[in-house]
Protein backbone atom coordinates (compact mmCIF):
# COMPACT_ATOMS: atom_id res chain seq x y z
CA UNK A 1 0.00 0.00 0.00
CA UNK A 2 1.36 3.49 -1.04
CA UNK A 3 1.88 5.98 1.61
CA UNK A 4 -1.22 8.52 0.26
CA UNK A 5 -3.26 5.32 0.26
CA UNK A 6 -2.16 4.31 4.10
CA UNK A 7 -2.57 7.28 5.35
CA UNK A 8 -6.24 7.97 3.40
CA UNK A 9 -7.05 4.66 5.42
CA UNK A 10 -6.12 5.56 8.59
CA UNK A 11 -7.93 9.42 8.16
CA UNK A 12 -11.24 7.07 7.53
CA UNK A 13 -10.47 4.47 10.22
CA UNK A 14 -10.55 7.95 12.39
CA UNK A 15 -13.83 9.60 10.86
CA UNK A 16 -15.37 6.17 11.90
CA UNK A 17 -14.37 7.30 15.26
CA UNK A 18 -15.12 10.34 15.28
CA UNK A 19 -12.29 11.79 15.54
CA UNK A 20 -12.48 14.79 12.80
CA UNK A 21 -10.10 17.07 13.97
CA UNK A 22 -7.35 14.19 13.60
CA UNK A 23 -8.79 12.62 10.40
CA UNK A 24 -8.46 16.14 8.73
CA UNK A 25 -5.04 16.31 9.68
CA UNK A 26 -4.26 12.93 7.82
CA UNK A 27 -6.27 13.90 4.77
CA UNK A 28 -4.35 17.22 4.45
CA UNK A 29 -0.77 15.31 4.82
CA UNK A 30 -1.87 12.69 2.33
CA UNK A 31 -2.74 15.27 -0.40
CA UNK A 32 1.13 16.61 -0.13
CA UNK A 33 2.16 13.40 -2.04
CA UNK A 34 -0.92 13.16 -4.35
CA UNK A 35 -4.56 13.75 -4.52
CA UNK A 36 -8.18 11.78 -5.47
CA UNK A 37 -11.32 13.44 -6.08
CA UNK A 38 -13.19 11.23 -4.14
CA UNK A 39 -11.07 11.60 -0.89
CA UNK A 40 -10.86 15.58 -2.07
CA UNK A 41 -14.40 15.38 -1.23
CA UNK A 42 -14.50 13.57 1.74
CA UNK A 43 -12.22 16.47 3.03
CA UNK A 44 -14.74 19.17 1.92
CA UNK A 45 -17.77 17.26 4.31
CA UNK A 46 -15.25 17.17 7.01
CA UNK A 47 -14.93 20.89 7.00
CA UNK A 48 -18.33 21.52 6.84
CA UNK A 49 -18.83 19.41 9.95
CA UNK A 50 -16.02 21.22 11.98
CA UNK A 51 -17.06 24.58 10.26
CA UNK A 52 -13.92 25.61 8.42
CA UNK A 53 -16.67 27.10 6.04
CA UNK A 54 -13.58 28.71 3.48
CA UNK A 55 -11.32 25.79 3.42
CA UNK A 56 -15.26 23.51 2.60
CA UNK A 57 -15.48 26.23 0.21
CA UNK A 58 -12.55 26.21 -1.52
CA UNK A 59 -12.30 22.49 -1.27
CA UNK A 60 -15.89 21.91 -3.65
CA UNK A 61 -14.61 24.29 -5.68
CA UNK A 62 -11.69 22.96 -6.63
CA UNK A 63 -13.09 19.60 -7.16
CA UNK A 64 -15.95 21.53 -9.50
CA UNK A 65 -12.97 22.70 -11.64
CA UNK A 66 -11.48 19.57 -11.95
CA UNK A 67 -14.91 17.64 -13.25
CA UNK A 68 -17.74 19.84 -13.95
CA UNK A 69 -20.25 16.92 -13.38
CA UNK A 70 -19.71 15.68 -10.13
CA UNK A 71 -22.80 15.03 -8.31
CA UNK A 72 -20.89 15.37 -4.46
CA UNK A 73 -19.05 18.73 -5.53
CA UNK A 74 -22.55 20.55 -6.33
CA UNK A 75 -23.78 18.52 -3.40
CA UNK A 76 -20.93 19.87 -0.74
CA UNK A 77 -21.38 23.45 -1.99
CA UNK A 78 -25.06 23.16 -1.75
CA UNK A 79 -24.66 22.31 1.63
CA UNK A 80 -22.14 24.96 1.96
CA UNK A 81 -24.74 27.56 0.80
CA UNK A 82 -27.30 26.11 3.62
CA UNK A 83 -25.05 26.78 6.63
CA UNK A 84 -24.73 30.13 5.15
CA UNK A 85 -28.52 30.64 4.94
CA UNK A 86 -28.39 31.67 1.72
CA UNK A 87 -31.13 28.98 0.57
CA UNK A 88 -31.86 29.60 -3.14
CA UNK A 89 -28.20 29.11 -4.35
CA UNK A 90 -28.18 26.15 -2.17
CA UNK A 91 -31.29 24.47 -4.13
CA UNK A 92 -29.62 26.03 -7.35
CA UNK A 93 -26.32 23.85 -6.39
CA UNK A 94 -28.71 20.39 -5.27
CA UNK A 95 -30.95 20.62 -8.29
CA UNK A 96 -27.51 19.94 -11.04
CA UNK A 97 -26.07 17.65 -8.48
CA UNK A 98 -29.66 15.59 -9.34
CA UNK A 99 -29.31 16.41 -12.81
CA UNK A 100 -26.06 14.15 -12.21
CA UNK A 101 -26.63 11.82 -9.37
CA UNK A 102 -31.18 11.41 -9.83
CA UNK A 103 -31.57 8.45 -7.37
CA UNK A 104 -29.44 10.08 -4.61
CA UNK A 105 -31.67 9.49 -1.71
CA UNK A 106 -29.49 11.92 0.63
CA UNK A 107 -29.70 14.64 -2.07
CA UNK A 108 -33.75 14.85 -2.94
CA UNK A 109 -33.72 14.57 1.20
CA UNK A 110 -31.87 17.39 1.69
CA UNK A 111 -33.24 19.63 -1.17
CA UNK A 112 -36.43 19.28 0.33
CA UNK A 113 -35.45 20.17 3.34
CA UNK A 114 -34.24 23.08 1.92
CA UNK A 115 -37.52 24.05 0.01
CA UNK A 116 -39.05 23.61 3.17
CA UNK A 117 -36.42 25.94 4.65
CA UNK A 118 -37.23 28.59 1.95
CA UNK A 119 -41.18 28.46 2.51
CA UNK A 120 -42.13 26.56 -0.66
CA UNK A 121 -43.81 23.67 0.76
CA UNK A 122 -45.12 22.54 -2.17
CA UNK A 123 -41.50 21.58 -3.60
CA UNK A 124 -40.54 20.51 -0.18
CA UNK A 125 -43.82 17.98 -0.66
CA UNK A 126 -43.10 16.65 -3.74
CA UNK A 127 -39.00 15.73 -2.86
CA UNK A 128 -39.91 14.59 0.33
CA UNK A 129 -42.43 12.14 -1.42
CA UNK A 130 -39.73 11.61 -4.06
CA UNK A 131 -37.23 10.73 -0.99
CA UNK A 132 -40.18 8.19 0.28
CA UNK A 133 -40.74 6.02 -2.94
CA UNK A 134 -37.21 5.60 -3.14
CA UNK A 135 -36.95 4.74 0.59
CA UNK A 136 -39.80 3.68 2.39
CA UNK A 137 -38.33 3.29 5.69
CA UNK A 138 -36.85 7.02 5.11
CA UNK A 139 -37.77 8.32 8.95
CA UNK A 140 -37.30 12.00 8.78
CA UNK A 141 -38.68 12.24 4.75
CA UNK A 142 -41.94 11.19 6.54
CA UNK A 143 -41.71 12.80 9.59
CA UNK A 144 -41.14 15.89 7.69
CA UNK A 145 -43.84 15.39 5.37
CA UNK A 146 -46.27 15.01 8.19
CA UNK A 147 -45.19 17.83 9.70
CA UNK A 148 -45.79 19.58 6.39
CA UNK A 149 -49.30 18.26 6.09
CA UNK A 150 -50.12 18.95 9.97
CA UNK A 151 -49.43 22.85 8.82
CA UNK A 152 -51.98 22.92 5.73
CA UNK A 153 -54.88 21.22 7.90
CA UNK A 154 -54.50 18.13 5.90
CA UNK A 155 -54.67 15.77 9.13
CA UNK A 156 -55.28 12.25 7.84
CA UNK A 157 -52.18 12.67 5.60
CA UNK A 158 -50.38 14.11 8.45
CA UNK A 159 -51.28 11.25 10.83
CA UNK A 160 -50.62 8.84 7.42
CA UNK A 161 -46.64 9.87 7.27
CA UNK A 162 -46.39 10.58 11.42
CA UNK A 163 -47.52 6.78 11.70
CA UNK A 164 -44.95 5.78 9.14
CA UNK A 165 -41.92 7.50 11.07
CA UNK A 166 -42.84 6.09 14.74
CA UNK A 167 -43.19 2.82 13.03
CA UNK A 168 -39.70 3.34 11.95
CA UNK A 169 -38.33 4.77 15.68
CA UNK A 170 -40.73 5.29 18.09
CA UNK A 171 -38.12 6.29 20.00
CA UNK A 172 -36.64 9.26 17.93
CA UNK A 173 -37.17 12.45 19.68
CA UNK A 174 -40.07 14.72 18.28
CA UNK A 175 -42.41 11.66 16.79
CA UNK A 176 -44.56 10.99 19.30
CA UNK A 177 -44.68 14.58 19.97
CA UNK A 178 -45.94 15.23 16.88
CA UNK A 179 -48.53 12.23 16.65
CA UNK A 180 -49.61 13.90 20.10
CA UNK A 181 -50.35 17.16 17.79
CA UNK A 182 -52.06 15.55 15.07
CA UNK A 183 -54.47 13.96 17.71
CA UNK A 184 -55.39 16.53 19.28
CA UNK A 185 -56.03 18.51 16.30
CA UNK A 186 -58.13 15.61 15.40
CA UNK A 187 -60.03 15.93 19.06
CA UNK A 188 -58.81 12.36 20.02
CA UNK A 189 -57.64 13.40 23.24
CA UNK A 190 -57.25 10.67 24.90
CA UNK A 191 -54.65 9.32 21.81
CA UNK A 192 -53.07 12.34 21.86
CA UNK A 193 -52.44 12.30 25.89
CA UNK A 194 -51.26 8.71 25.65
CA UNK A 195 -48.12 10.13 22.94
CA UNK A 196 -47.42 13.38 24.58
CA UNK A 197 -46.58 10.94 28.05
CA UNK A 198 -44.61 9.32 25.27
CA UNK A 199 -42.82 12.05 24.49
CA UNK A 200 -42.05 13.22 28.09
CA UNK A 201 -40.57 9.47 29.41
CA UNK A 202 -37.79 9.97 26.67
CA UNK A 203 -34.23 11.25 28.16
CA UNK A 204 -34.17 13.57 25.15
CA UNK A 205 -38.10 14.08 25.29
CA UNK A 206 -39.31 17.48 23.27
CA UNK A 207 -40.27 19.59 26.70
CA UNK A 208 -43.18 21.33 24.96
CA UNK A 209 -45.06 18.25 25.38
CA UNK A 210 -45.40 19.49 29.13
CA UNK A 211 -47.63 22.55 27.62
CA UNK A 212 -49.56 20.91 25.16
CA UNK A 213 -50.36 18.18 28.25
CA UNK A 214 -51.62 21.28 30.46
CA UNK A 215 -53.77 22.43 27.15
CA UNK A 216 -55.60 19.37 27.19
CA UNK A 217 -56.72 19.44 31.25
CA UNK A 218 -56.99 23.05 31.31
CA UNK A 219 -59.10 23.67 28.44
CA UNK A 220 -60.81 20.28 27.46
CA UNK A 221 -61.10 18.91 31.24
CA UNK A 222 -61.30 21.85 33.28
CA UNK A 223 -58.88 20.00 35.71
CA UNK A 224 -56.62 22.13 36.49
CA UNK A 225 -54.34 20.99 39.21
CA UNK A 226 -53.39 18.13 36.75
CA UNK A 227 -52.71 21.40 34.40
CA UNK A 228 -51.11 23.03 36.92
CA UNK A 229 -48.50 20.15 37.45
CA UNK A 230 -47.82 19.47 33.57
CA UNK A 231 -47.20 23.18 33.32
CA UNK A 232 -44.90 23.12 36.06
CA UNK A 233 -43.19 19.92 34.61
CA UNK A 234 -42.45 21.95 31.25
CA UNK A 235 -41.31 24.94 33.19
CA UNK A 236 -38.79 22.44 35.44
CA UNK A 237 -37.48 21.65 31.96
CA UNK A 238 -37.04 24.70 30.56
CA UNK A 239 -37.41 27.72 33.08
CA UNK A 240 -37.66 29.88 29.48
CA UNK A 241 -40.99 28.51 28.58
CA UNK A 242 -42.55 31.62 29.07
CA UNK A 243 -45.91 30.07 27.47
CA UNK A 244 -46.22 27.77 30.32
CA UNK A 245 -45.53 30.26 32.76
CA UNK A 246 -49.11 32.37 31.17
CA UNK A 247 -50.78 29.41 31.27
CA UNK A 248 -50.04 28.67 34.49
CA UNK A 249 -50.89 31.90 35.49
CA UNK A 250 -53.96 31.11 33.91
CA UNK A 251 -54.83 28.37 35.44
CA UNK A 252 -54.35 30.12 38.78
CA UNK A 253 -56.62 32.91 37.41
CA UNK A 254 -59.24 30.16 37.27
CA UNK A 255 -59.13 28.62 40.76
CA UNK A 256 -59.27 32.28 42.20
CA UNK A 257 -55.57 32.84 43.48
CA UNK A 258 -54.85 35.69 41.48
CA UNK A 259 -51.79 36.52 43.45
CA UNK A 260 -50.09 33.54 41.75
CA UNK A 261 -51.78 34.45 39.01
CA UNK A 262 -50.31 38.08 39.00
CA UNK A 263 -46.78 36.70 39.32
CA UNK A 264 -46.72 34.15 36.87
CA UNK A 265 -48.16 36.36 34.53
CA UNK A 266 -45.96 39.12 35.04
CA UNK A 267 -42.79 36.96 34.52
CA UNK A 268 -44.11 35.59 31.56
CA UNK A 269 -44.82 38.83 29.63
CA UNK A 270 -40.94 39.59 31.07
CA UNK A 271 -39.70 37.11 29.38
CA UNK A 272 -42.02 37.43 25.87
CA UNK A 273 -43.38 40.57 25.25
CA UNK A 274 -45.95 39.64 22.69
CA UNK A 275 -47.74 37.41 25.43
CA UNK A 276 -48.96 41.33 26.63
CA UNK A 277 -51.78 41.35 23.96
CA UNK A 278 -52.99 38.01 25.19
CA UNK A 279 -53.82 39.70 28.24
CA UNK A 280 -57.00 41.76 27.98
CA UNK A 281 -58.87 39.33 25.89
CA UNK A 282 -58.18 35.94 27.57
CA UNK A 283 -61.46 33.95 28.55
CA UNK A 284 -59.38 32.43 31.34
CA UNK A 285 -58.57 35.84 32.79
CA UNK A 286 -62.25 37.14 32.99
CA UNK A 287 -62.94 37.08 36.62
CA UNK A 288 -58.72 38.06 36.93
CA UNK A 289 -59.52 41.16 35.33
CA UNK A 290 -62.22 41.90 37.82
CA UNK A 291 -59.59 41.94 40.48
CA UNK A 292 -57.37 44.47 42.51
CA UNK A 293 -54.21 41.88 41.31
CA UNK A 294 -54.99 42.64 37.60
CA UNK A 295 -54.47 46.15 38.72
CA UNK A 296 -50.79 45.57 40.07
CA UNK A 297 -49.85 43.48 37.35
CA UNK A 298 -51.14 46.69 34.95
CA UNK A 299 -48.95 49.05 37.07
CA UNK A 300 -46.28 46.80 37.25
CA UNK A 301 -46.14 46.51 33.21
CA UNK A 302 -45.74 50.47 33.48
CA UNK A 303 -42.57 50.21 35.14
Amino acid sequence: MSKYHALITKARELVRENKIEEAITLYQEAFHIDSDIDDLLDLGFLYLEVKSYSLAYETFRVVMAMDTQNARGFYGMGLWYEEHEDYPPAIENLQIALTFDPFNVDILFDLARLYELNQDEKNAEDYYLKTIALKPNHFWANLNLGSIYESQDRLEEALLYTNNAYAIDANMKMVAYNMGVIYARLEKYEEAIKFYHQETSKKDGYYQAYYNLGLIYKDIYQNYEQAKLYYLQGIAQNKANYYCWYNLGCVYALIENFSEATNCIYYAISGCQQIIKDIENDKDLCEYRKSEEYQRLLEWLKR
